[in-house]
């Protein structure tokens, strides 16, 4: 009965109330006497109790299977344990069953509440979900997962690494700094610090990320940049500050830039319906139109406000510019006058 309430205690520090999981929610078991099947060897030595060749099955609360693997556990210290290539497996929430295995597990605080994870760190769910990194610390009570050693995800067709991390396990939100990649198919993201909400990522949101801070999406149709952020959620995208936009028709080059940018993005990924909002500037081949506000939709962008199109024959203003793309034509509304050799005519 001692090696029983032994292991009993040391499975329940580690994973006691909420812990189950490393980088995903999923509710702790509840141990009890009743309710257990154990396999295990045990030494009692001068330098601590030591368990090897561990297998245990539980139910969690809400009667889903967890079951735990580990070569050896021992306690280097009073109430500090240390677990040697630990393998756990168990089902979320979702009916989808995941596995998180380690090289070593350790207790990292006193009251148990922060564990260290080193050594071949790996999360993989049946939903596709792979996450691998060298080292976590997993602070159990406030559901936080931190490291600062390089990291690679993958889900479906999104891929991301970065060399700090931290996982919000209440909320399934992963935050990346520090040399932020990604790519979602062909897609390539960059930022200061990016952030991704798996709990938003279904068929159809295909992606939930933000890249802060530095931003760049570089896609075969278009290259999005901001200084400030650009948030994708599935076919939305919005930028700010200082956004630049540049893509290709029929040969042509466009770069347009604004304060702000709301945008989405048809079935091949090409950019469509964009709402450019403060300080728009559109600069195609002969040409440069600067307007207030404008919208790109239906091979058209249609500038509005105090809008000026400067060439090399001067500057015409007025109050709406149409660009067709198509054809290069631009149309003016609400003419005002012309400035052409520094006169302007009424």
């Amino acid at each position: 009965m001692h090696k029983r309430r032994s292991c009993i205690k040391i499975l329940s520090i580690f994973f006691g109330a909420a812990s189950l999981s490393l980088v995903v929610s999923v509710l702790a078991p509840v141990i009890s006497a009743k309710k257990y099947a154990a396999k295990m060897a045990f030494r009692l030595g001068s330098d601590g109790n030591a368990f090897s060749n561990i297998s245990f099955r539980t139910n969690d609360s809400h009667g889903r299977k967890v079951t735990l693997t580990s070569d050896r556990v021992s306690e280097n210290k009073k109430d500090n344990f240390i677990f040697e290539n630990t393998t756990l497996t168990f089902t979320m929430a979702n009916g989808e069953n995941g596995r998180i295995c380690a090289d070593v597990t350790r207790t990292a605080r006193a009251d148990r509440t922060v564990c260290e994870l080193v050594g071949n760190v790996e999360l993989k769910t049946d939903g596709g979900l792979l996450i691998k990194t060298a080292q976590s610390l997993v602070d159990f009570d406030k559901k936080i997962v931190v490291g600062a050693t390089n990291i690679v995800i993958s889900k479906k067709e999104l891929k991301a690494s970065s060399r700090k991390y931290s996982f919000d396990m209440n909320r399934n939100i992963l935050r990346l700094n520090d040399n932020a990649r990604g790519s979602v198919g062909t897609d390539q993201v960059t930022a200061n610090e990016m952030v991704i909400h798996f709990d938003n990522m279904n068929e159809k949101s295909a992606k939930y990320i933000e890249a802060i801070g530095d931003a760049s999406y570089v896609s075969a149709a278009y290259d999005l940049k901001a200084d400030g952020a650009i948030k994708f959620h599935g076919d939305r995208i919005s930028a700010d500050n200082r956004v630049a936009l540049f893509y290709k028709r029929n040969g042509k080059d466009y770069l347009v830039k604004s304060d702000h940018m709301r945008a989405t993005l048809d079935k091949k990924g090409t950019v469509n319906n964009v709402e450019a909002i403060g300080s728009l500037i559109i600069k195609a081949k002969d040409a440069t139109i600067r307007a207030e506000n404008g919208v790109f939709s239906n091979e058209k962008i249609v500038a509005r406000g105090n809008v000026v199109i400067s060439s090399r024959h001067g500057d015409v203003f007025g109050d709406v510019a149409v660009l067709d793309i198509n054809t290069g034509n631009v149309t003016m509304d609400n003419f005002s006058g012309v400035v052409a050799d520094g006169r302007r005519n009424q």
